[in-house]
Formats: structure tokens, C-alpha cells, sequence
């Protein structure tokens, strides 16, 4: 199974008659932002019991972008014969002055072949950065070209919104881990529910 990241505390409780401790970790908070249909949406409560699938873009990036978005597509295709209902693929907008609605449609329909399974979003910067930085701890690089500052990673947050993976969108034996460490979580959340 992929690890968790970013450990917050500990717990400690009993059964029969015995202590056991475990690590907490922390669980990404409710973000609103609004897709490329226009749809106000919530990616905790909106998309529960979902594995989320992550990165971030602009529509005007001439190089990392397009790329990862190429990669991230051929994942999502492969994924379409492989249990879709458990999955989201989520692309965050960091310039979110420019990345209209309209903007993220035209760029979307450039990747995906279903719009439901693959979100483009965009919303308040404030929010978009506290996300992508505070919440997901991805490390930044620059883009002198707009002054925008993005990660090429992709980031697999389980149903829980538990960090399980980093992965490097640009580098296909990485994607191939994410892929396969999405599907060990499809086992994982089977294997609670019973």
C-alpha cells in the first residue's frame, strides 16, 4: 500500500484489555472552487469516497503543462477500463486571473474525453495557493515567463483526503507508480467498508 504523509499527532486506545497507540495524519480541508462546467464544487464533500488524483496548471503554460496534461490524459484512459468510479483527476488553475471558466473549457477539452471524471478548476488565488502549498506541501518552481510558480508533481489523496503520493507528472515510470498506487487504494477502501 503507498504510505501516508505529513503526520500530525498520536492516538492511543484500547482493545481487550490493551493500549495501542497510532499515528494520525492529516486530511486535507474542504476547498471550493468552480470546474470547467461552471459548477460550483467542493472537492471533500462534493466528490466523498473518491480518489483524488491531483496537480496544477495554467492554460497559458507553453512547456510543463501541456506536457503533464498529455501524461495525466493517457492515465486517465487507461483508468476508463479500470473501475472509473472510484477515481477523479483533478487539474487546479494557479492563475486564476486569467484561467476563466471559458479559458479551463478550451484547455479541458484539449485532454479529456469526459468532463465528470476529469475537473479543470479554478477559483480564489488565496485558496488555490493554501491548498497547494500549506495543505499539499508541494515545493514550487518558477515560471519567470508570468511569475507563476507551480509543481510538476501529481498528488494522490486517498477517500479520506489522507496525502499518499508525490509523483513526478513528467516521468512515466512515476506515473506508472501513481497509477498502480491508486489501484492498491481501491483495495484499501474495499477492504474498510467491510
Amino acid at each position: 500500500m503507498p504510505p501516508y504523509y505529513k503526520p500530525v499527532g498520536m492516538a492511543t486506545y484500547e482493545d481487550r484489555g490493551r493500549i495501542y497507540e497510532d499515528t494520525l495524519y492529516y486530511q486535507v480541508p474542504e476547498v471550493r472552487l468552480v470546474n470547467q462546467m461552471a459548477d460550483t464544487v467542493l472537492l471533500n464533500s462534493g466528490l466523498r469516497g473518491k480518489i483524488l488524483i491531483m496537480n496544477f496548471f495554467f492554460t497559458s503554460c507553453p512547456t510543463v503543462c501541456p506536457e503533464m496534461s498529455r501524461n495525466i490524459s493517457v492515465m486517465q484512459k487507461s483508468f476508463k477500463k479500470k473501475i472509473p468510479e472510484y477515481f477523479q483527476f483533478v487539474s487546479v488553475s494557479i492563475d486564476p486571473e486569467n484561467d476563466s471558466v471559458a479559458a479551463i473549457r478550451a484547455y479541458a477539452n484539449r485532454y479529456t474525453f469526459d468532463h465528470d471524471k476529469w475537473w479543470f478548476l479554478t477559483g480564489e488565488r488565496a485558496e488555490i495557493y493554501r491548498l497547494m502549498k500549506d495543505d499539499l506541501g508541494l515545493i514550487l518552481e518558477g515560471n519567470e515567463a508570468k511569475d507563476l510558480e507551480h509543481s510538476n508533481k501529481i498528488v494522490l489523496l486517498d477517500a479520506d483526503r489522507h496525502i499518499r503520493g508525490y509523483y513526478n507528472a513528467l516521468d512515466p515510470e512515476e506515473l506508472q507508480q501513481c497509477a498502480e498506487d491508486a489501484i492498491f487504494l481501491t483495495m484499501e477502501r474495499k477492504k474498510k467498508r467491510k
